[in-house]
């Protein structure tokens, strides 16, 4: 078997950075498409980018070059890029990583798809921290009540994107932000009215 690649990313919990681990592997019986004899090995890559493409993928969104990272005898997995600037915002997104080496022959990964609901999540963290200072029990009760409805469509998101339903994901995505931006708008801590 020819080298598989294999990538991962995740989002930073400000959601502007991402971080891209390497993830192939030494070949061995179990992991064929790995680096390593009879595979190519790291040290003779000429080029390597991850590329972030909405899922349809015939949108380039973002293009990551991680060729420096690669050196001989380096042991994956490994960081290949810490904090790599991210521009996009909540969704599903196809994720291409394309390794040149010798010959020149690329090598893809397997159709690959990543979910980031960093704004949600942190939509909902600010809300819990509101709970724990909410003196009032009429706002308490609300923000409850707009907590369980986010914890709802953050289940539902998980839930779309896990049967390949990329409309419906952004439809979520796009019903939660409306209660998160809807939400900011009301600052309130004991002494006001919202």
């Amino acid at each position: 078997m020819a080298l598989l690649p294999k990538i991962s990313l995740t989002l930073e919990n400000k959601c502007d950075k991402v971080d891209i681990c390497e993830k192939t592997g030494i070949y061995s019986v179990g992991n064929t498409g790995g680096w390593g004899a009879p595979n190519i090995e790291t040290g003779v890559v000429t080029a390597a980018t991850v590329t972030v493409l909405d899922t349809t993928g015939t949108s380039t969104l973002q293009t990551f070059n991680i060729l420096p990272t690669y050196t001989t005898g380096i042991q994956p997995p490994y960081l290949a890029f810490d904090g790599a600037s991210w521009s996009q915002g909540d969704g599903a997104y196809k994720v291409v990583y394309s390794v040149v080496g010798p010959g020149p022959i690329t090598y893809t990964n397997n159709e690959q798809y990543v979910l980031f609901c960093c704004n949600l999540q942190n939509c909902i963290d600010k809300l819990i921290g509101k709970l724990v200072e909410e003196c009032d029990a009429i706002k308490l009760e609300k923000y409850k009540t707009i907590l369980d409805q986010l914890e709802v469509l953050k289940y539902g998101v998980k839930t779309a994107f896990a049967c390949g339903n990329f409309a419906r994901v952004t439809a979520l995505l796009t019903n939660a932000a409306t209660i998160c931006t809807t939400f900011s708008g009301c600052d309130c801590s004991c002494s006001c009215d919202c």
